[in-house]
């Protein structure tokens, strides 16, 4: 998953400011760049942990058909290609790894 961020640091007198406009309400403020810079960090990653659990939540009330387009969305065709296409004759062989049945 990707997501962008858009951060704006700024620099005036007393210090350094620092915020993020898709995370509402956030401002950093320290005179130093460093703990504003490892602030932002922390924020950050908090926030994508949040946004990961919220699509999560959203995933799991999907149709299961939904799921898998989501899971091979990413796949190029050549990998889409060496998919099996015998899945649910041959899912012992898949999952457990028996010997195909013909």
């Amino acid at each position: 998953m990707k997501t962008k961020l858009n951060i704006l640091i700024e620099k005036d007198e007393s210090g350094y400011a620092a915020s993020c406009s898709e995370i509402a309400g956030y401002k950093v403020t320290a005179k130093s760049l460093d703990v504003v810079v490892k602030n932002l960090q922390a924020t950050i990653e908090d926030y994508l942990t949040q946004v990961s659990s919220t699509k999560k939540a959203e995933k799991s009330s999907q149709p299961i058909w939904a799921i898998a387009e989501d899971l091979i969305a990413d796949l190029t065709e050549s990998e889409k290609e060496q998919l099996p296409t015998d899945g649910a004759v041959q899912h012992d062989h898949y999952i457990y790894g028996t010997p195909k049945v013909d």
